[in-house]
């Protein structure tokens, strides 16, 4: 494996000992940087031992905290295998994060071989709390809808966890509700994979299902819809099972909505009949109108009676209009049952009732730079006179926010968004009445009103007023109050309105003397404290100087607060910020895959050596068994040539023998001498009378015979050829048997062993 000793040591089965960690980092300051094998430094042996703590990890992160962003032959680095780890805590993520924390840190960012991120792995661990997910989310948000090689988010996994619960899924939700489209490749969405988990409640499955209704209607590749798993789920009751996926939200199939993080809403006091308080919740989506391609914004309320208050207004302003695409914003669709859930502090209000209506292409506040003031005098004059004096209704939250720019054929118009505020005039009925929107804007009348009361009724004078503050707004690019007081949008709204409601038409004077004549007449006769002094929307419409002198009278340049410079300046800055913040990420994905490259180099590096070193010491061993090769063929040659020498010198002496056997035994020397080798060979031979005799198959002699038994003996070998060569004796050489030899030497010998 290729491990070290610190390996070792943080991988200890039984109990991590701080003091060896201690005493192994003191003798070898540089343990923590080696890696085994696998890739795995010190590091990720230590966050995979179940028996890890926060003290032995700081230690560890002392040594060498890069370690936290290296990655092993599998591509995980530490923060992958610490969020694999059963004991994993909150504080053990805290260590880890924090020990990068003086550089830019990649270690949320890297992908396995499976393309699984550290979310991924976390959440497939049942020991996962949601504190622990918000870190890392907060961490690294892309995390939240990143596919591994199996076509799952991290949310898939939370939805087949054991241990999912309300605020884990609500995590999910608000940073990324489009997880719940996503389908893997199994077939599955993530309701598929929470109706099938026994640990679920009904009413996890209503949060995910009302996250995205259609996905109820997916069949995955077991032909299998949500519904049919929670029937077999046997902890989901069966008819909470069919009423859960079997409510409407139809319209889900005609409006695509696009889902965005952190869905705009708001918890807002309403007063029925003057006197009863009710929290009503509002929440707006942008979606795209399957039957017409056009965007839309869909407005939902939890209360009927604000719905249908709001859908009065509406109805109402399409009273007796000739061109209402010019005046009134077009309701679209409205419906109940909309179950539209969004998530409030500790709970999670249902708001079935919506509002469908043109979205605006953009409004005058995003546009402030480039709105002319006349022409947003005629078309909004138009828009308002329509609302004042056709209508009879007062907005009530005339802001630049609310005023939006509908792109037509030809050219735009602006219009007036319709508001909770709105309030007939004429009616008798009860009304519901909602706190300004916008207190920068408020009248000194309302503000005073405000200031003894939660609520205050708008009056078509209150709504002049805003006109005013908004043409202002337009012209100098600075909100009035803003002018005259710099602080006061820090200000909190009760000690705003005392502001505001202490304006006298002195103070209003000086502000608006720097602006050109014409606008500066306009505008004195809006902007009065007197509600009763201020023009009429018809008197602002007929006025005559309103022309388009207005762009020919710039403000001057000493101006204090000019909008067009600010303005210019602000979105400079905010296009400034945005390039340098794709720049940094572009550069933070080049980072991570130059680290990625180096680490898959440095392992291959290793893993060279490794080889480098197997081959040397390979090398090392053939050289030895060569040299043992060699002593052994060297003693082998040795004793060979001993073993000749002593063959010859023995067949010497045995010829030196012949003469004195053949005196002493006469005919029978034969027969002794052969006996006598066969005892010495322990081999046996024939008697006499058995052997062949001359003249029959072939003649024999003595020195044939015993060539022929020399040659047989176990002795001869490998010295028989030397002795066959050699010349005999110089007193055997007139030997009658010697001479009788040469003579049949070409005669195979007839003695054998």
């Amino acid at each position: 494996m290729g491990r070290h000793i610190l390996h070792w040591a943080c991988a200890a089965k039984k109990e991590l000992n701080l003091n060896l960690l201690q005493l192994v980092l003191t003798l070898d300051p540089v343990a923590a940087t080696r890696s085994d094998m696998n890739g795995h430094m010190p590091l990720h042996v230590l966050v995979s031992n179940r028996l890890i703590h926060v003290e032995a990890l700081q230690l560890v992160l002392s040594a060498y905290s890069q370690a936290v962003d290296v990655i092993d032959a599998s591509g995980q680095s530490p923060f992958h295998a610490l969020c694999a780890n059963e004991s994993v805590n909150l504080a053990m993520l805290h260590a880890l994060m924090d020990a990068t924390s003086g550089h830019l840190s990649t270690c949320l960012r890297w992908l396995d071989d499976e393309k699984s991120s550290a979310l991924h792995i976390l959440c497939t661990n049942h020991r996962a709390t949601s504190e622990m997910v918000q870190l890392v989310l907060q961490g690294y948000p892309a995390s939240a809808q990143l596919v591994d090689v199996y076509g799952s988010t991290p949310f898939h996994y939370v939805c087949a966890s054991p241990a999912v619960t309300v605020d884990l899924v609500w995590l999910f939700l608000d940073k990324c509700p489009a997880v719940c489209k996503l389908v893997d490749q199994r077939g599955k969405t993530p309701l598929h994979y929470i109706c099938a988990n026994p640990n679920v409640t009904p009413d996890l499955i209503s949060i995910v299902f009302d996250a995205y209704p259609t996905s109820s209607q997916v069949m995955d590749h077991a032909m299998k819809l949500p519904v049919h798993y929670v029937i077999e789920n046997a902890g989901i009751p069966s008819d909470m099972a069919y009423r859960l996926l079997a409510n409407g939200s139809a319209y889900r199939l005609r409006y695509d909505i696009h889902e965005v993080p952190h869905t705009p809403h708001a918890c807002i006091t309403g007063y029925y009949n003057n006197t009863t308080a009710s929290s009503v919740y509002c929440a707006t989506d942008t979606a795209l109108d399957s039957r017409t391609s056009q965007t839309v914004v869909l407005h939902y309320f939890s209360d009927r009676t604000t719905f249908q208050q709001l859908l009065s207004t509406l109805a109402q302003l399409d009273i007796s209009v000739t061109d209402a695409s010019t005046t009134t914003v077009a309701l679209i669709d409205s419906f109940e049952n909309a179950r539209k859930r969004i998530r409030m502090a500790d709970a999670s209000p249902i708001l079935d009732y919506c509002l469908v209506m043109e979205h605006p292409h953009t409004t005058v506040h995003d546009m402030l730079a480039r709105t002319d003031p006349q022409t947003l005098i005629t078309s909004l004059g138009q828009c308002v006179s329509h609302w004042h004096t056709t209508a009879g209704i007062a907005h009530g939250n005339i802001t630049p926010r609310s005023i939006g720019y509908f792109q037509r054929s030809a050219s735009g118009v602006f219009k007036l968004v319709p508001s909770l505020t709105s309030q007939c005039i004429a009616a008798d009925m009860p009304r519901v009445h909602f706190p300004l929107m916008e207190p920068l804007y408020c009248a000194p009348e309302i503000a005073k009103a405000l200031l003894t009361s939660p609520y205050a009724v708008p009056t078509l004078s209150s709504d002049m007023w805003q006109f005013g503050c908004t043409m202002y707004e337009v012209v100098t690019g600075v909100p009035l109050v803003t002018a005259i007081a710099p602080f006061s949008a820090m200000l909190p709204p009760e000690q705003l309105y005392h502001v505001i409601a202490s304006l006298t038409d002195t103070v209003l004077g000086h502000i608006l003397a720097p602006l050109p004549p014409d606008i500066r007449d306009m505008l004195s006769h809006l902007l009065q404290v007197d509600p009763t002094t201020r023009w009429t929307i018809d008197r602002v419409m007929g006025v005559a100087g309103v022309t388009m002198r207005l762009l020919h009278h710039p403000p001057p340049e000493d101006l204090k607060w000019s909008m067009r410079s600010r303005t210019n300046e602000h979105l400079e800055l905010e296009a400034a910020i945005a390039t340098l913040g794709l720049e940094v990420e572009q550069l933070t994905q080049g980072l991570l895959q130059a680290k990625t490259q180096l680490r898959h180099v440095e392992l291959d590096r290793d893993a060279l050596q490794r080889q480098l070193c197997e081959l040397v010491d390979h090398l090392n061993v053939v050289l030895e068994e060569k040299e043992e090769s060699r002593h052994l063929a060297a003693v082998a040659e040795a004793k060979r040539a001993s073993l000749s020498s002593q063959l010859d010198t023995m067949v010497q002496m045995v010829i030196s023998v012949i003469p004195l056997a053949q005196r002493v035994y006469g005919q029978s020397s034969d027969d002794y001498l052969a006996h006598a080798m066969a005892d010495a060979a322990h081999a046996t031979v024939k008697p006499a009378y058995a052997l062949d005799r001359p003249g029959e198959n072939s003649t024999s002699t003595l020195v044939g015979l015993l060539k022929e038994h020399v040659r047989r003996t176990l002795i001869a070998k490998g010295c028989i050829a030397k002795w066959s060569a050699a010349t005999p004796p110089p007193f055997l050489e007139d030997h009658p048997f010697l001479e009788a030899s040469h003579n049949d030497s070409s005669e195979p010998s007839s003695m054998y062993l």
